[in-house]
């Protein structure tokens, strides 16, 4: 791999005018294989890792975004080399190379594949680069799973010119042809509109519109992600190409998020359907009708209060709080960052605190039927060195400590927070959650697959309309998920003119939440510790976590209603599980053959 230095021009020996890349830096990868067994698979498939000399890793006062483009560089390059390599040593032609081999872009971060490519076929092996271009475009297929704005992923051009000077070169007359080709399609073309296609921005290279270009297939994580791709991020690029966008679901292995983190649930499933389901998810369908069989619910119910058990000694063991296994366990895990938003749970669970202590001699129980439900409330994940994420895990950390310690809440609240996400402690988690908590803003993110490791577990889901939880709730059915709070659009039209104040003002409840934690009730009186958590949620809330507390706070009381009644909540724990195969990672395989065009059998 090469870095830094300058191009030249120069003639071949045939008299063509090439460009050569003078590099600065050239590093040494050397690959090795891990073999990946499959499930009663036939095969082990080999994950290629590589070893860089010298080091890609972090150096004290280096730019992260060079560190960035350094390490996503050397993954492409090792790729796209490694594949000319192995298809130039099977003795078939470079010109073959498409009938061969897909390379599957995931994400923004991998965009460079396509500059790569054409900087090996056009400059190394002496490609025209009309055939170049026809190649590359006919060997990309992009998956987009997180993308959020046009600046997510991106590369400075000042970055680029000074790492990979020879690519941007080709990424500018890749861009170069594409708006020329749009203005010739066009009687009148609107250079407005020429401007919104271009794949650079001012100083910023546009990954998502090289990936759009450079790909014969393009998709989001799910059909809805893939519709917000196609009819707002990407619109102007999807009436360039409207056949491009081919939605496929993103999916999870239930050979790992089910069968090793719940073998007892597996069994009991199995017991009643054969093993079939393993390999044909749609299987799971035929747990409906067992809705109404009395026995088995029985048993899903014994199960799954087991799997509590096991958590439940987890937190014994690790934070010391003795866990009521009749408690509603009320579970967020995940990163703890800003956008994950633990923060609009925890002013839910201190709402619950003041509704049951603060205001028991005013309140009645015929308008807080949550009172009747106790819940344990836990948070797993680690915070983000973000001062935000750090000032809600010190925040949990003491509204934990008072409710945990408050005699009147015993067996009506508990707060456990469990500060690592590692994949030993969450293989405990899965199977144990009632109540799965996934808050992420609306449009913010694509599939999120920490919420199917939960459903696949028969954990009900409780969120905002995310492209995630829209795709789930049209498998499991309506009936059987708590959404709530500002769809995609009315995110959009929020921000154009919010006030968080406001929303704090005119909210008694939510008001009485921020009051707590800024007078100090939860940290000895002394609110000075959460000062600037208050005033960023008063002031910025850039999450809008206030705009969305109040549909949220009013889902939560749905959750309450409706888990009074033990046989529904199994009920929809069971209908749950029985819906998700089309998440299975089974059917994502499938939907990639189809894209590839790879046989079935193979």
């Amino acid at each position: 791999m090469k870095f830094g230095g300058h191009t030249e021009i120069y003639v071949d020996q045939y008299g063509h005018c090439r460009r050569g890349w003078m590099a600065a830096e050239v590093a040494r990868a050397v690959p090795s294989d891990l073999p990946v067994s499959g499930y009663l698979a036939q095969s082990v498939s080999l994950l290629r890792l590589w070893q860089v000399s010298p080091a890609i890793s972090p150096l004290a006062g280096s730019d992260p975004a060079e560190l960035k483009l350094r390490q996503d560089f050397l993954l492409v390059s090792c790729a796209v080399q490694d594949v000319i390599r192995r298809h130039l040593a099977a003795d078939l032609p470079l010109g073959s190379l498409p009938d061969h081999w897909v390379l599957q872009l995931n994400d923004t971060a991998t965009v460079l594949t396509i500059a790569e490519l054409m900087h090996q076929l056009v400059d190394q092996h002496g490609i025209d680069w009309e055939q170049a271009w026809a190649m590359t475009e006919s060997m990309m297929s992009c998956t987009f799973h997180d993308l959020v704005n046009d600046q997510r992923g991106n590369y400075s051009l000042t970055l680029l010119h000074r790492l990979l000077p020879r690519h941007l070169e080709i990424i500018h007359e890749i861009n170069r042809r594409f708006l020329d080709a749009v203005r010739f399609s066009s009687t009148r073309p609107d250079e407005a509109r020429i401007g919104r296609l271009s794949l650079v921005d001012q100083d910023w290279l546009r990954s998502s519109h090289l990936a759009a270009v450079g790909s014969y297939s393009l998709s989001g994580s799910g059909s809805f992600h893939t519709q917000w791709l196609q009819n707002e991020l990407l619109a102007d690029l999807s009436q360039v190409y409207p056949t491009k966008f081919q939605p496929k679901s993103a999916g999870i292995t239930a050979r790992r998020f089910l069968l090793q983190t719940h073998p007892a649930l597996v069994n009991l499933i199995t017991q009643w359907l054969g093993d079939d389901w393993l390999l044909q998810p749609d299987q799971l369908r035929r747990l409906e009708p067992l809705v109404n069989d009395s026995e088995f619910c029985g048993h899903w119910w014994q199960v799954r209060r087991d799997a509590k058990q096991v958590l439940a000694n987890k937190i014994q063991q690790s934070i010391g709080l003795t866990v009521n296994l009749s408690t509603l366990f009320d579970i967020q895990a995940g990163s703890m960052q800003p956008s994950s938003r633990q923060l609009l749970h925890l002013l839910h669970v201190i709402t619950l605190y003041a509704r049951i202590k603060v205001n028991s001699s005013t309140d009645t129980i015929q308008r807080f039927t949550h009172r009747s439900l106790p819940r344990t409330c836990i948070f797993v994940g680690q915070p983000t060195a973000d001062p935000i994420s750090q000032l809600t895990a010190r925040l949990i950390r003491t509204v934990a400590t008072t409710i945990n310690q408050d005699s009147d809440l015993q067996g009506r609240l508990q707060v456990a927070f469990l500060e690592e996400s590692s994949p030993k402690l969450l293989r405990w988690v899965y199977p144990a959650a009632d109540l799965a908590e996934h808050l992420s803003l609306a449009g913010q993110a694509g599939l999120d697959v920490t919420s199917l490791k939960f459903a696949i577990n028969g954990a009900v889901t409780i969120g905002m309309p995310s492209y995630s939880n829209v795709e789930l709730r049209q498998a499991v059915g309506a009936k059987n998920i708590f959404l709530a709070g500002m769809t995609a659009t009315e995110v959009q039209h929020c921000r154009v003119n919010y006030h968080p104040q406001e929303r704090y003002s005119s909210d008694p409840d939510l008001k009485q939440a921020i009051d707590l934690i800024a007078s100090g009730y939860f940290s000895h009186g002394d609110g000075s510790p959460f000062r600037p958590l208050i005033d960023w949620l008063l002031n910025e809330d850039p999450d809008l976590i206030l705009a969305d507390y109040s549909a949220y706070i009013a889902a939560q009381e749905r959750v309450s209603q409706v888990c009074q009644d033990q046989k529904i909540w199994v009920w929809m724990s069971i209908l749950t599980v029985a819906n998700i195969g089309q998440f299975f990672s089974d059917h994502a395989i499938s939907d990639y053959q189809t894209i590839w065009q790879i046989p079935t059998e193979a």
